[in-house]
């Protein structure tokens, strides 16, 4: 699906979505490559692993690409949809203290 503001790279399912869009980070025009997540798959995925369930945002650069970044964002969200997207790029576009790494924030409630 490409939706003019974003391009799914695989398939929207309501607990995860992969897509593409452009952004700025650390002063240049970048592609995000995103994975949005709920809390509740997220962990569920880790078998115990974690103890702190919290929301977070991931960033690594993409070794193949100079222009392309990997993020990974974990919100405590019922389901992914379009909007869920949406608000998602709107918050990394805006977010000013967006640096690499995980950084974590709120604790997730599911």
């Amino acid at each position: 699906m490409n939706n003019h503001e974003y391009t799914l790279t695989g398939s929207l399912k309501p607990t995860v979505a992969s897509f593409q869009f452009q952004g700025v980070f650390e002063n240049n025009t970048i592609t995000w490559d995103a994975t949005l997540t709920t809390c509740g798959h997220y962990y569920s995925q880790m078998a115990g692993e974690a103890s702190d369930r919290t929301q977070f945002i991931e960033i690594h650069a993409d070794p193949d690409h100079s222009d392309r970044f990997r993020i990974h964002v974990c919100l405590d969200i019922p389901q992914i949809d379009h909007g869920a997207i949406l608000k998602t790029m709107i918050m990394i576009r805006q977010y000013k203290g967006l640096a690499r790494g995980k950084h974590s924030f709120r604790a997730c409630s599911h």
